[in-house]
């Protein structure tokens, strides 16, 4: 359509449509494609120099005005869509059935994720500019009411854009009010006056598109991406070929679960478990160690969350540090989080420890909480439990010199 091409591609694919258009070079329109840089041009120089500016209005004005100069050197919108025109909208339910949620399911979830995140930037950007704060909960439920109510009409998911938000504010608003009369606007135009939408040429629709999708790549953000981690650009990369080369549910959806891993990787290798010896411990805290108890009890510190990801390391030194000592002291000071597998750990550590006394000391909030809820029975299935390093060091001098306490 930039270039206005007559022969019609039905090929999704990027690199198809790339090869298609090298191949029919000689049937571009030149009004078509002179049009679309003007437009292309008009709204860069608009958003540069006047952003308050309607600056697709003027493009679409520029456009009109083409189709009366050049007449049927131009494709229009009427010339495509000969019977376009507005009908009463009606409140249509889906068809809803297991084999059309399986279908659509990865889809929908791609365009919730992708909506979400552009919504909420949206929301970051209004923020800065107005020195205000959003609610995102609020954002994001009222543009699923809205996503909703539009495809039982047979409308389109929408979302919150950069460009218009910046735009908006810059023009004066000062309130979503703004957003309302600009849909009532748009809706106004769809009712009276999209018999005048026939004489909108395709090349000004294209150049508009094109200026859309220059400001959608963030040129800024990409340079950040380049001179961050490795893993970051990997990443980046990743997504931007497959969506090329693929489609973009294909690239977001590989290039989230490779964030996820990429992620949990980093946290793993993060997280330090490491062996102190407890006269160390008590000298910092001005407490008194002999050297029986020294002999018998070892203390583990962990420094990062206790999640599966750090499962086969937070194994291996466990094993160790369970062969010699009568206790087992576990500073929890520094472990913000605990999931499933690391108070299956726990657990196990526990139930293996074969007369080894095992105390959890320090404690955060949430992982005392969980661990509580999952020893609903209340049968110390995690071991003993201190408030601070100080009574967990008491605790484990009485198990070293009366066993018999455990029980």
């Amino acid at each position: 359509d930039f270039f206005g091409i007559a022969a019609r591609d039905s090929s999704g694919s990027f690199i198809e449509r790339i090869c298609f258009i090298s191949q029919n070079a000689s049937a571009c329109s030149v009004c078509a494609t002179i049009l679309s840089i003007v437009i292309a041009l008009v709204i860069f120089l608009l958003q540069k120099y006047k952003a308050a500016y309607p600056r697709f209005l003027f493009a679409l004005i520029i456009g009109v005005a083409a189709v009366f100069l050049f007449g049927d050197s131009l494709e229009t919108v009427g010339d495509r869509f000969a019977d376009l025109k507005f009908g009463s909208f009606s409140l249509n339910l889906p068809d809803i059935s297991f084999d059309v949620i399986k279908k659509l399911f990865p889809s929908a979830l791609t365009i919730a994720f992708l909506s979400g995140i552009e919504s909420l930037l949206c929301c970051t950007v209004a923020d800065s500019l107005t020195a205000t704060r959003h609610k995102s909960d609020s954002e994001l439920i009222g543009q699923g009411i809205s996503n909703i109510g539009s495809a039982l009409v047979g409308g389109l998911p929408a979302t919150g854009a950069l460009a218009r938000t910046a735009a908006n504010i810059k023009a004066g608003a000062v309130s979503p009010f703004a957003g309302v009369f600009q849909a009532l606007f748009v809706c106004s135009f769809m009712c009276f006056l999209l018999d005048y939408m026939k004489y909108v040429p395709i090349a000004c629709l294209a150049g508009m598109l094109v200026t859309i999708a220059w400001n959608m790549i963030g040129f800024r953000q990409c340079l950040y991406i380049f001179h961050s981690s490795k893993s970051d650009l990997l990443v980046f990369l990743a997504t931007f070929i497959l969506t090329v080369v693929i489609d973009v549910t294909v690239g977001v959806e590989v290039g989230v679960f490779a964030a996820v891993f990429l992620f949990i990787k980093r946290i793993s290798e993060k997280t330090e478990v490491k062996v102190s010896r407890l006269d160390s411990i008590c000298q910092t805290m001005e407490m008194k160690c002999d050297i029986e108890l020294n002999k018998n009890v070892q203390c583990i510190n962990i420094n990062g969350p206790l999640f599966f990801g750090i499962a086969p390391v937070i194994k291996t030194v466990l094993a160790k540090a369970c062969k010699f000592p009568k206790v087992i002291i576990l500073n929890f000071e520094h472990v913000p989080l605990i999931d499933a597998t690391g108070a299956r750990i726990i657990r196990q550590l526990v139930f293996d420890s074969h007369g080894v006394t095992v105390i959890l000391t320090n404690l955060r909030k949430y992982p005392f909480e969980y661990l509580k809820h999952l020893d609903y029975k209340n049968e110390n299935v995690y071991g003993h439990i201190t408030s601070d390093m100080k009574d967990a060091i008491e605790l484990a001098n009485k198990f070293t010199i009366d066993p018999v306490l455990e029980k």
